[in-house]
């Protein structure tokens, strides 16, 4: 039986996980929850148990164990899934907020249509701005892997340490792929539904506001007006660039 480099897998797996600094994200949301950004100047974060996909913190069938801790020297061989992770990873979930962007690109329709449509706008900002958001707070960022249940690899330690199954929380099915999310992951044991993190600068986190394409143009400039005039912004709001047939 042909042996497999554990090591080998690790570091596919790593790299596959890893956003350049510059990397432009967006979060869509509806025009009430940017107010309310404006307003508290906090990112608002989810815990996870609440969330519609039931499969949040998945833990893969086929797992296997490649920490940091084990598997790593030569010699050493991983151990394979222990059973204590699964139920740990699910008991965790209250503890876990999650604060949700996605790489920019061109935009996408689909988040158009599901975040607000004629009222929806997405905020920018890049990966290191985002990055350092949740480092002050002790969150992690990750890129999210879409998966089927088998034949994927991950990072994470089998130990108690609330911390080691964060790393489950990057993890969603191959039918969210079209999101290409990027996520706060933050450990909190207290009981609150929710979660925030403060922004000391809004102009330092968001370079850039998009409009929804299916908004009229009123809403366009009631957007650019509540920005630069109501919050003393300079952040350009403009349309998103996709074009639809209204």
């Amino acid at each position: 039986m042909r042996e497999i480099d554990f090591r080998k897998i690790y570091k596919q797996t790593k790299h596959k996980n890893t956003v350049k600094p510059d990397e432009e994200l967006v979060r869509y949301m509806n025009f009430p929850k940017l107010i309310s950004l404006l307003e508290t100047k906090a990112l608002f974060l989810s815990r996870s148990d609440v969330f519609e996909d039931v499969d949040e913190g998945l833990f893969p069938s086929s797992y296997l164990n490649i920490s940091i801790e084990g598997g790593q020297n030569d010699g050493e061989k991983p151990q394979l899934n222990q059973p204590i992770l699964p139920e740990h990873v699910k008991n965790t979930k209250r503890s876990i907020f999650i604060n949700s962007w996605n790489i920019l690109k061109s935009g996408s329709y689909a988040l158009w249509k599901i975040y607000g449509e004629k009222f929806g706008v997405a905020i920018q900002t890049d990966f290191q701005r985002l990055e350092a958001l949740a480092k002050f707070k002790g969150a992690l960022i990750r890129k999210v892997n879409y998966i089927d249940d088998d034949g994927f690899f991950i990072n994470a330690s089998t130990n108690e340490n609330p911390m080691s199954v964060l790393e489950f929380f990057k993890l969603k099915k191959k039918y969210y792929s079209y999101e290409e999310e990027v996520r706060i992951i933050l450990f909190d044991d207290s009981p609150a539904p929710s979660n925030t993190i403060q922004i000391d600068n809004i102009e330092n986190l968001i370079s850039k506001i998009y409009v929804s394409p299916f908004a009229e143009k009123w809403f366009v400039e009631l957007v650019t007006t509540v920005v630069r005039q109501r919050y003393g912004l300079n952040i350009d709001v403009i349309r998103s660039g996709i074009k639809i047939n209204k």
